[in-house]
């Protein structure tokens, strides 16, 4: 908005009439998400809320193929299910124990000592 205001072009004015109710209904939108992402807080641990957040465009997907006819293509379709799958399971896991963390840290060094012996050779 900042950049139309320095060409002069007024935003407000150049929006035709019939789109005004779509652009409040997305502004009603917008602040409801942020909004709720506060209120959630207070509810979830902040790496599982952006977990979820991270969801968007999963669903932006889905609603685009129901609202808008949008098609979804397969290896569109694989790469949702994949990441839906894979969100489902960090979002249920409980990684407190830092078995996970473990296993990172296991896996790194034995890629560290593979490269080591490779340099000896």
């Amino acid at each position: 908005m900042g950049l139309l205001a320095v060409k002069g072009i007024d935003p407000f004015t150049t929006l035709p009439s019939d789109r005004r109710a779509i652009m409040l209904g997305r502004v009603i939108c917008g602040v409801s998400v942020s909004l709720l992402i506060n209120a959630s807080l207070e509810l979830i641990p902040f790496s599982l809320l952006i977990i979820l957040y991270q969801t968007n465009p999963f669903w932006t997907s889905v609603l685009s193929f129901f609202f808008n006819n949008e098609p979804i293509l397969p290896v569109e379709l694989i790469g949702m299910i994949l990441c839906f799958v894979a969100v489902v399971v960090i979002a249920t896991n409980d990684y407190s124990d830092h078995d996970m963390l473990d296993a990172q840290v296991g896996v790194l060094n034995e890629l560290t000592t593979v490269e080591e012996q490779e340099v000896q050779l």
